[in-house]
């Protein structure tokens, strides 16, 4: 698989009627496709899920479409959430790490999270420098999913979602997740759980799903081998590879791979 190979650029903000001829070559000459953008609207989902089925479709993975797609997306909707939590707590004056102050404010966040201050927060994560980008790296031996943003590193959000992380994979159901987190009455927080039930249920490996830091970035990773021959990063440090989990990266709470 050649993960250097140029990637198609396809930025969200330009609605071009090229967009999907565009999409179609770069799937069937094994080119990785980039998607940029600065939230997860529905512009980006509409790109993501275009590149994710045409990808599959030539690789005639069709089948993967609904679990790979479901994960993506959860991952992107973590990123993005991330930019827009950096502009709530900014916009009040809060820290991002003090504990005190996520706990008390995060529920005000989460609501204000609406189709109503969509573009308010797109505005504003625009004009901060904060963006949304989803990488395909694909072959016919499998894919890689790369998800990134660039929103302010909080080192309580990173604690309690490695601590999450921790509990759901092994999770065989996802009321073992209720029994875990009894205040998430609404399951906002669900998705993550439920994306790596989905994964074993396709005889997926779930723990090819990986979340890491490089350099200002917050990297989530998503890889889906086609068949015997694939060699993820996690097989290639296990090996003894000199390969870093996230490039670029030192060290990070989530580099998890070792």
């Amino acid at each position: 698989m050649n993960f250097r190979a140029a990637a198609v650029i396809l930025r969200v903000a330009v609605n071009s009627l090229a967009t999907e001829a565009r999409i179609e070559n770069a799937a069937r000459d094994g080119r990785a496709i980039e998607i940029r953008g600065h939230t997860f609207s529905e512009r980006f989902q509409q790109r993501l899920r275009q590149s994710l089925e045409e990808c599959l479709r030539v690789y005639d993975r069709e089948e993967l479409v609904p679990v790979v797609q479901a994960v993506a997306q959860e991952l992107c909707l973590w990123a993005s959430l991330a930019n827009m939590r950096q502009i709530y707590f900014s916009e009040y004056g809060l820290d991002l790490n003090d504990p005190a102050q996520l706990q008390m404010r995060e529920p005000g966040f989460q609501a204000s999270v609406t189709r109503a201050r969509q573009r308010y927060y797109s505005a504003e994560i625009k004009s901060r420098g904060l963006y949304l980008h989803a990488r395909l790296i694909h072959s016919a031996t499998g894919m890689r999913v790369e998800i990134r943003s660039n929103a302010t590193h909080s080192a309580p959000i990173e604690e309690q979602l490695r601590t999450y992380l921790s509990r759901a994979m092994s999770y065989t159901s996802i009321m073992e997740y209720y029994e875990d987190y009894p205040e998430d009455e609404d399951g906002r927080g669900v998705g993550l759980a439920l994306s790596l039930l989905m994964l074993r249920e396709e005889s997926l490996r779930p723990e090819l799903m990986r979340l890491g830091q490089s350099g200002d970035a917050t990297i989530s990773r998503l890889e889906i081998p086609f068949d015997a021959s694939y060699a993820s990063i996690r097989d290639r440090i296990e090996r003894g590879e000199d390969v870093r989990p996230f490039p670029g990266a030192l060290s990070g709470l989530w580099n998890r791979d070792r």
